[in-house]
């Protein structure tokens, strides 16, 4: 997990793992985002201050230099062992679980599978497969979480026996609202807007449960078919808002 705090403090990365035997923190230059992840050891002679550190189960690197907006993903290095529940495998490329911002979507390939998929031999999954995913893979986003804008926003503080909650789907619930600006529709902005604050205050509405708006993956037997995944099941990042549905899709870029 990236911890930062604000635009003058540097980031730390943490990564909790009981087995692993190395942990490698791969980054992305700026503006390159489908570009080869580099390997963090090339950084140790552009700085010195660069100490990638093991305390116990817990591996961290101090990054001194590197600020909001920088791309990064993980490799992990260890016993390859299916038997046993140990499938570290240094080839593929991982997303940071408590990132609060992925960029890129997931290109289905065969080379994301820790085995060969179109082997049929029995026990294929405990065959080692060495192909580098990560010209398929999202990376993950460093952000300024810390300086977030809530613009004044306060909760209602309803008290929970007046309270009537509606789930609703973001997208598809003001997608065909024909009073809402065409723009807007089916985005964050689009369950803000006055509209549809009235529509939900008329039935009696005081709070709203989303579905899934977190970063999701569309099923590769979709994909396939030129379908998409509607309801966000298949989440890969729990912490991570799903950018497609702002108006702006470089709006995470921002700290406030």
């Amino acid at each position: 997990m990236p911890y930062f705090n604000s635009k003058n403090e540097p980031i730390t990365l943490i990564v909790l793992s009981m087995s692993s035997q190395l942990y490698l923190l791969q980054l992305v230059k700026s503006g390159t985002e489908h570009a080869t992840c580099i390997n963090i050891a090339t950084y140790f002679n552009y700085s010195p201050n660069i100490l990638l550190e093991q305390t116990h189960h817990i591996w961290h690197v101090y990054l001194p230099d590197f600020e909001p907006g920088q791309i990064y993903a993980y490799r992990i290095d260890g016993r390859y062992d299916p038997c046993n529940g140990h499938r570290f495998n240094v080839n593929k490329l991982l997303i940071d679980p408590y990132t609060r911002a992925i960029i890129g979507t997931l290109e289905w390939d065969d080379s994301l599978f820790g085995y060969d998929i179109h082997d049929s031999s029995s026990g294929k999954d405990l065959k080692f497969n060495t192909v580098n995913s990560a010209a398929f893979m999202p990376k993950c986003v460093v952000i300024d979480s810390g300086n977030f804008n809530s613009g004044g926003d306060i909760p209602p503080n309803t008290p929970f026996h007046e309270t009537i909650i509606y789930e609703l789907h973001l997208k598809g619930f003001t997608k065909l609202n024909q009073k809402i600006p065409e723009e807007i529709r089916g985005t964050y902005a689009g369950i803000a807007h006055p509209k549809t604050i009235e529509y939900l205050k008329n039935i009696g509405i005081t709070a709203v449960e989303l579905m899934p708006v977190q970063h999701f993956i569309t099923d590769r037997y979709l994909k396939e078919r030129d379908l998409t995944n509607y309801w966000g099941s298949h989440t890969i990042g729990f912490f991570c808002i799903r950018c497609p549905l702002f108006i702006d899709r470089n709006l995470w870029r921002t700290s406030s």
